[in-house]
């Protein structure tokens, strides 16, 4: 049903009324409204599970009884889950996330009761379960010890402490020992390739994302089509790297029609740079152009620009100083911009100003070898007025 109302624009829109009006009632409806019957439901019921280190459990305290919380921190639903198996026989052989199907949280008492109703298990006359579904609290791989405490609850039946559930048939001990046998060691020993990333930065999924690089592929890559590159692309080719690899920096405009090879001479430098363990980024200013050349991606996401350049008279991206991808920019030899005459001309003035503001120098993009990429041939001419 649809209310139409004419009227002046400098009348206000009373939004409750025209929802008064507009709403209709059938009589199943009211019905069913009036007798209180339910409305929605949610089946199965799903239980939040809390995952948390040894004595790392969220408290919520006053100014009244902060002392007593913190000498005795309230039960977690995990906490409480070591205390039923250390006491009840059925729940020892459970995961945690099973729990909540034979059990029910007491609030109040911060402990699992037994359920009252549901399906007898078989071979447990005192057990009775339901449809109701555990799940534990996402953790992040960045914070890696509770992260690997969390596929530990999901794969060990009916731990009764925190160090109960680190130690399985007494493995941990032993991989501790063996860890320490294998101190020294690299990777090259097992048969395995060398990492290719610095252990510092292990935690930095965008630093990871750009060093996680096969080099024996790069190599191989590099040596089967470096040969096939024309004069012009080999003119290119040196002059770009050889300001790479001296850190003398620059700026470099590829401009040749469709079809002579830019995304192949692009890829290659990008192959070339990423071969020696140093970061090169790959952008363009559409989707479909950032496919084309090896880790591209828009320039939205790598410089995170803002959606209103026209109308900011000093623009900027959206990248801290002590960002991820403030780490990555400041590690980066190179940037390959492919399609930039599509981007805003303020695109790259932000761009540039965000270097800066992350180098903390006035070159311009803070000296990194900046590759532009277009075929103005392709490029539409832009008319103001029609």
């Amino acid at each position: 049903m649809a209310v139409f109302n004419l009227a002046h624009n400098d009348t206000q829109h009373d939004e409750v009324q025209l929802y008064e009006i507009g709403r209709y009632l059938s009589s199943n409806e009211a019905v069913w409204r009036i007798l209180g019957f339910p409305i929605h439901e949610r089946l199965p019921t799903v239980i939040h599970l809390s995952v948390h280190l040894e004595n790392v459990q969220r408290v919520y305290f006053t100014t009244e009884n902060v002392l007593e919380r913190v000498q005795v921190p309230p039960e977690t639903t995990l906490t409480a889950f070591f205390i039923l198996c250390q006491s009840d026989e059925f729940a020892r052989t459970l995961l945690c996330h099973q729990v909540p199907k034979y059990y029910t949280w007491n609030a109040r008492n911060s402990k699992w009761d037994p359920r009252k109703s549901g399906q007898i298990v078989p071979e447990n006359p005192g057990i009775k379960s339901s449809d109701a579904l555990g799940r534990v609290y996402t953790v992040h791989p960045s914070n890696s010890e509770c992260f690997h405490l969390r596929l530990l609850l999901h794969v060990v039946l009916g731990p009764t402490s925190f160090s109960d559930l680190k130690t399985i048939n007494k493995t941990l001990i032993a991989f501790e020992d063996k860890i320490k046998g294998m101190r020294g060691t690299n990777l090259k020993v097992f048969g395995l390739p060398e990492a290719q990333c610095d252990v510092n930065n292990s935690l930095n999924y965008e630093i990871l994302r750009e060093t996680s690089y096969d080099i024996q592929k790069l190599t191989s890559y590099i040596a089967t089509n470096e040969p096939n590159l024309v004069d012009d692309q080999i003119f290119a080719f040196e002059k770009i790297t050889s300001s790479i690899f001296t850190e003398t920096g620059g700026i470099f405009f590829l401009d040749t029609p469709g079809g002579t090879g830019k995304t192949y001479l692009i890829n290659l430098l990008l192959e070339k740079v990423r071969e020696r363990n140093m970061i090169a980024l790959a952008l363009a200013f559409s989707g479909i152009a950032a496919t084309l050349l090896t880790g591209g991606r828009t320039a939205h996401l790598v410089f995170k620009l803002p959606l209103n350049l026209p109308s900011v008279e000093n623009p900027i991206c959206n990248i801290p100083s002590n960002s991820d991808k403030a780490e990555v920019l400041r590690m980066c030899k190179l940037i390959v911009w492919d399609e930039c005459t599509m981007a805003h001309k303020y695109a790259l003035e932000a761009s540039d100003a965000t270097m800066k503001d992350i180098f903390q120098n006035d070159k311009y993009m803070s000296g990194v070898t900046l590759v532009l990429s277009i075929d103005f041939r392709q490029t539409f001419t832009c008319y103001s007025t029609w």
